[in-house]
């Protein structure tokens, strides 16, 4: 409004007595600027972001599908950055590919590292998932070499 006062004198006024109803706008005080320190969110976006970005480089090195839900167990993440994960659960498994659980079993999982907290990683279902498949192949591909003989 008072960016806008000198250029439109009276609507600007006419506008302030409607919304405000106190006082001139030309003699009202310029509004302050409430200086935010937005570190800890910063921190909080980089932590999910890694996280995400980790997911899906193990996802790569592993060779498992994306149509694959892998879940993630929290149980040895500290109690602050699981409750940055809790707050961005939906994006994380919506990006990663994943499914959020309170904890995995340990020997099924690979322990991965996000900052500097503990991820638990179940991949051993997406691995005999991909055993499977590609003995499957294999045999269909013997068969296939005998019946051309």
């Amino acid at each position: 409004m008072h960016i806008m006062h000198p250029i439109m004198l009276y609507i600007s006024e006419e506008i302030w007595k409607s919304l405000w109803g106190e006082g001139l706008l030309i003699s009202a005080d310029w509004p302050t600027f409430e200086k935010r320190d937005y570190q800890k969110s910063q921190q909080d976006i980089n932590f999910v972001t890694e996280m995400i970005g980790t997911l899906r480089s193990l996802r790569a090195e592993l060779s498992i599908a994306t149509t694959h839900l892998l879940e993630v167990g929290m149980n040895r993440i500290s109690q602050e950055m699981l409750s940055v994960v809790t707050t961005n659960a939906p994006m994380i498994q919506r990006l990663g590919r994943v499914k959020i659980v309170p904890a995995v079993q340990e020997e099924k999982a690979v322990e991965v590292v996000v900052g500097r907290e503990p991820i638990l990683v179940d991949v051993a279902d997406a691995l005999m998932q991909r055993l499977r498949k590609n003995v499957l192949k294999k045999s269909w591909l013997e068969s296939r070499k005998s019946l051309k003989k």
